[in-house]
């Protein structure tokens, strides 16, 4: 239900200018100077842009995991998989 509710946030972000250009300024001027190029490359800016956000994204979560109680409920899934395939097996 989140991710229905920020995507559409988003597209509502995306389609209305009075929203979208102060975001666009805003990020410019974060942005702008650290990966910006003067405008003179476009695709290391993309490039630069995306390894920041996959690094802001990924660190926190690494150390936000509780790893232990993901490895239960991966078992667990597993158990559960193992237990769907043997019941269609015996019914067949």
């Amino acid at each position: 239900m989140i991710y229905l509710m920020i995507s559409f946030a988003m597209l509502i972000v995306i389609s209305e200018p009075a929203i979208r250009v102060p975001i666009g300024n805003a990020a410019n001027a974060v942005f702008g100077p650290s990966i910006g190029f003067h405008y003179q490359f476009p695709l290391l800016t993309l490039i630069l842009s995306g390894i920041i956000i996959g690094l802001v994204t990924s660190i926190p979560r690494y150390f936000f995991t509780d790893w232990l109680r993901y490895g239960r409920t991966q078992a667990r899934s597993r158990a559960y998989s193992q237990a769907i395939r043997e019941a269609y097996k015996t019914q067949q």
